[in-house]
């Protein structure tokens, strides 16, 4: 068995001998009979760096069997300088050829992608090349140590299916709410009773009635912004604390039999933040872009060729792990005897989020959620319940981060035998990473795990090393 620890490995595509590699070559051609020979050799120059780099930090686990894993980290940076596509066989413009002797020339070979695209880039190839090496960067390998928590708070078992305390707490709100929508409905009739006499305002006597400011810099009406705000931070989570205590109510006896049967017992789980895309076009052109594209000046290619530059960047984030919660009033094994009325009643409780504890009071308090906007205290506080409580831990838990950026070029065209191509390259930094929890409660534990939580992970068969 080897030792464990890390490993790093790295590999790049190798440089041609001298640097150059054949694309094809230009024939005297004669379209009559077929006959050819050969003009000249098309080269293509490679970078004198390698044009494809890959590297790897992983663990050597121990094993067999292996039953452990670690942080993975993988690079890939392509810079394709050269990647012959299509090869064939291509006659230049016919209209070229000599129409007594039918001779003219032809391109054997494949086309490859211009090497100039790459200043569109803000990095450069030594710097892709680098942070291969080094497998850091602030922008490119970003830290994900702040997605710990928030990775933790999404993973763990979560038994209430309503917020009602946090309802309950927010409809201190109710009048003020009200009170607001009425007013704003009300302007919005009165407004329309006095479109024809606004006709005959000025602009700005009509915006000032309807609560604008001319000095401010949106110009917005007062009372559509607070509207707006009423809407977004009020109505709304009430709204779906409204639908999530339905939905609960309805399916009571349905999540009762799934935190039952999940009760005491390890169940793996999996969740995803939303996928990031974009696509930015940073050029067009009207000529196909690629190498070679005549022979002597005629063309290879038929008019209405072009090419598009685009940055495409990309990025997912995951998590997965396996978790154990333990509530008695859950525990169908356990017989309450007389007190049957108060599990039932605690079993209410846990469902619809009634339970007092500290996160609770931490989401009932008012704008804490702006605080968590910005400083994710509730997931702290929830990991703080948890480590208190010792409810919920796992057996282990991954948070899986991949992202790229690319620079795609496209071009088509259409050559004189009558074949369309579309012909695609990429310029690209790929990133994919994987970190492990720090503990069985936690992505991130600030101190070390005490005896009386060490005592309980063994009881449930845990080790940190699993």
């Amino acid at each position: 068995m080897k030792n464990p620890g890390i490993r790093f490995k790295t590999r790049s595509a190798p440089i041609p001998i001298g640097g150059v590699v054949k694309a094809g070559e230009v024939q005297q051609y004669n379209s009559q009979t077929g006959q050819s020979f050969l003009e000249w050799v098309v080269y293509t120059t490679y970078s004198d760096r390698s044009s494809n780099v890959e590297s790897v930090w992983d663990y050597n686990n121990p094993g067999p069997p292996f039953l452990t894993g670690g942080p993975f980290k993988r690079i890939q940076v392509g810079l394709p300088y050269v990647e012959i596509k299509d090869t064939g066989s291509y006659i230049s413009d016919p209209a070229d050829f000599n129409p007594w002797t039918h001779w003219g020339y032809r391109y054997v070979g494949g086309f490859c992608n211009p090497p100039w695209y790459q200043y569109l880039d803000e990095f450069s190839d030594q710097q892709y090349i680098d942070i291969a090496s080094s497998g850091t960067h602030d922008t490119l390998v970003p830290d994900l140590s702040s997605l710990g928590d928030s990775a933790y708070s999404k993973l763990r078992p979560k038994l209430e299916k309503a917020d009602m305390g946090i309802f309950i707490a927010e409809m201190r709100d109710a009048s003020g709410m009200l009170t607001g929508s009425r007013d704003f409905i009300g302007h919005k009739v009165n407004r329309a009773k006095g479109n024809l006499k606004a006709s005959s305002e000025s602009f700005a006597n009509y915006f000032k009635r309807i609560g604008g400011n001319l000095k401010a810099t949106n110009m917005l009406p007062k009372r559509v912004a607070s509207e707006f705000v009423n809407t977004q931070f009020g109505w709304a989570p009430f709204i779906g604390d409204l639908q999530k205590l339905n939905n609960a109510t309805l399916n009571a006896q349905r999540y009762f039999a799934q935190i039952e049967r999940d009760n005491n017992q390890w169940v793996r789980r999996r969740r995803a933040d939303k996928i990031i895309e974009s696509e930015q076009l940073l050029w067009t052109q009207y000529d196909p872009g690629i190498q070679p594209t005549s022979i002597y000046g005629s063309m290879i290619y038929k008019p209405g060729a072009s090419y598009t530059i685009k940055l495409q960047e990309y990025t997912e984030v995951w998590y997965e792990g396996v978790f154990k919660y333990y509530r008695p009033e859950f525990d169908v094994t356990k017989d309450y005897g007389n007190f049957t009325a108060v599990r039932d009643i605690d079993r209410h409780l846990t469902l619809l989020g009634l339970q007092v504890n500290p996160m609770l009071i931490w989401k009932a308090y008012p704008w804490t959620w702006a605080v968590d906007w910005f400083v994710k205290v509730g997931d702290n506080i929830q990991l703080a319940q948890d480590l208190a409580t010792d409810s919920v831990a796992s057996k282990y838990m991954y948070l899986m981060h991949h992202s790229f950026r690319r620079f795609e070029l496209r071009s088509k065209f259409e050559t004189w035998d009558g074949k369309k191509h579309d012909l695609v390259w990429y310029r690209y930094f790929d990133i994919k990473r994987r970190e492990s929890a720090d503990s069985s409660y936690s992505f991130r534990l600030a101190n070390p795990l005490s005896g009386r939580q060490l005592a309980i992970l063994a009881a449930l068969g845990l080790s940190r090393a699993h």
